[in-house]
């Protein structure tokens, strides 16, 4: 009886380690979805809103899951300050820990509005 408690009690501590170990995209609003991404510095005149930053955390077990996740967090951050886009600066991928599979992925830009072509 003991041992199927202590089995139970680790397959449960091992479930809530792992659930806790993964990095979907945030759910994003609609406006938050249509916000622009830029690689570069657009062609236009724009209202710059201030730094944007967001990491996907030490999490998820591949870099693309974890560059997703931080984009989404960038557009929510770049949307509460009223953007409509935002020009990255720097992406980078953090080194892989001895001790777990997962990346840091973090990422920075401006957060924008009103790009117009002039």
């Amino acid at each position: 009886m003991k041992s199927k408690i202590l089995k139970n009690s680790l397959l449960a501590c091992l479930v809530v380690l792992l659930s806790s170990c993964t990095a979907r995209p945030v759910k994003l609003t609609e406006q938050e979805s249509f916000i622009r991404v830029y690689n570069e510095v657009p062609n236009c005149k724009y209202e710059n809103l201030g730094i944007v930053i967001a990491s996907s955390g030490n999490v998820n077990w591949d870099i693309n899951g974890n560059e997703e996740a931080t984009l989404s967090r960038l557009r929510k951050n770049a949307h509460k300050l009223g953007a409509d886009a935002i020009i990255i600066r720097s992406s980078k991928k953090g080194e892989r820990q001895s001790h777990s599979s997962s990346v840091l992925y973090t990422m920075r830009g401006n957060a924008i509005k009103n790009c117009s072509q002039e």
